[in-house]
Formats: structure tokens, sequence, C-alpha cells
């Protein structure tokens, strides 16, 4: 650790900093679907300390997280809501980890707002990630 501050005081802490259990493709955290249009019980999820894992399709994948779903129509729509500053970037993939073909990529919303994609095409019963 180098430390440059001049003539200062400051403080200094060292944490153990894990990444998130889905920061890779692999562990991706499966997420139920909503049986109706509206999302009653979104899932709280972080990129904190998270890692890059691929290259992603917009904005930073510094910190890309993981997340997967099995088709239960013909067409979806995902929302993402992230915290007040944060530039969520979302893409779906079809295939497997190590084999992934990209569906659509969503960065449009800038810093603070929903992304959101609305996409058809699934096959009821695939996993999408």
């Amino acid at each position: 650790v180098h430390l440059i501050s001049g003539e200062s005081t400051f403080s200094v802490c060292l944490i153990d900093a894990p990444a998130p259990i889905n920061d890779e493709c692999i562990s991706a955290i499966p997420l139920p679907v909503s049986s109706t249009s509206i999302c009653l019980s979104p899932y709280a999820g972080t990129s904190l300390y998270g890692t890059e894992s691929m290259t992603g399709c917009g904005g930073n994948a510094d910190d890309d997280v993981w997340y997967k779903f099995v088709a239960t129509a013909n067409s979806h729509s995902i929302d993402v809501t992230p915290s007040n500053g944060y530039d969520a970037a979302v893409e779906l993939f079809s295939g497997s980890c190590g084999s992934l073909v990209s569906m659509k990529c969503s960065d449009m919303a800038g810093s603070g707002g929903d992304e959101i994609i609305h996409i058809g095409g699934f096959i009821i019963g695939n996993t999408i990630i």
C-alpha cells in the first residue's frame, strides 16, 4: 500500500471484500418469474465488490453479476431498478456459460434510471441468463 498525502493526517482501513456469490455466470442466481404483469417481490441484488467476468454490451462491466430465469411465456419484461446514481446495463443471453449468445442489451436509462427490456421469442422451459 503506497500512500502519498503530503503533510496531512488520514485513516486507513483494510477490509475483506468478498465478491457476490453470483459474480460469475456459473453461479447465476435463479429469479422467479411473476405470475402477474406486476412484480410483487423484486429481488434485492448487489454488484458491490463484483469483478468483470466478460466484456459488457454497454456501460462498464467491471462489476458484473449474473442471474437466470426459466421462460414461462414466449415474451418477458425485465426491469432493473438501480439505487440512486447507479447506471445499470442489462444483457440477456441464451445458451450456457462458456457458450453464451447475446439476445438483447439495454443501457439506455442513464444514472439512476430503470433499465427495462421487453423481449419475445422465448421457448417456454428454456433457461435465460
